[in-house]
């Protein structure tokens, strides 16, 4: 935790004067804090080096480029072939 976290969870824990109202605070907090972990970690693995992450890179990039990002990947994950692939086909 760095010092400005400390500060604010001081500054903010004096304005809680209930034990009910402690928990709520604690719970949004550790709720925004596995956002911003998952988040992190999704950056790291689109960031590193090798070909995994290449290829992550590239579906993601087709997926965005088509027109509904959405479909593309559920087709994608189910097995179907989607229609950007099928017109590249010979």
């Amino acid at each position: 935790m760095h010092i400005d976290d400390e500060i604010t969870d001081v500054l903010i824990a004096g304005y809680l004067s209930t034990d009910a109202a402690h928990e709520d605070y604690h719970a949004v907090r550790h709720a925004a804090g596995e956002v911003t972990l998952r988040q992190t970690r999704a950056q790291a693995a689109l960031s590193a080096p090798g070909p995994d992450a290449e290829a992550l890179r590239q579906v993601l990039s087709a997926a965005f480029r088509s027109r509904n990002p959405h479909r593309y990947l559920a087709t994608l994950l189910i097995g179907r072939p989607n229609r950007e692939r099928r017109a590249h086909r010979p």
